[in-house]
């Protein structure tokens, strides 16, 4: 039998939720107390909090991954319908901008 109770840090956050649950409750914690018995709802909220959070936090793993994925995506260059018949030279090509700030050599034929 456990006697001391194990020291966790805890902090309290306000939630608002539906008015009829909360009237539920707090009916359940006043016949809970008639008979000397408490509620954890303290315990339940924290497990479905922490299951809901690993949860949330994949989503948002994957939703970050794509950002970055995105960010360094692929992308084709070519001429303008305007510059399509002038001849140019490709064998060197400097990209500008936040992607790709490097020359990308074209190897050669």
């Amino acid at each position: 039998m456990q006697i001391f109770k194990d020291e966790q840090e805890y902090r309290q956050v306000v939630f608002s939720i539906d008015s009829t649950l909360a009237r539920r409750l707090e009916k359940a914690r006043s016949i809970a107390h008639k008979h000397g018995k408490t509620l954890n709802v303290d315990g339940v909220i924290s497990d479905i909090l922490a299951s809901y959070l690993n949860e949330a936090e994949k989503q948002l793993r994957t939703l970050e991954r794509r950002e970055k994925e995105t960010l360094y995506e692929p992308f084709a260059m070519g001429p303008s319908d305007e510059d399509r018949d002038i001849p140019s030279d490709t064998k060197d090509l400097t990209v500008s901008g936040s992607h790709m700030p490097e020359t990308i050599k074209q190897p050669e034929q």
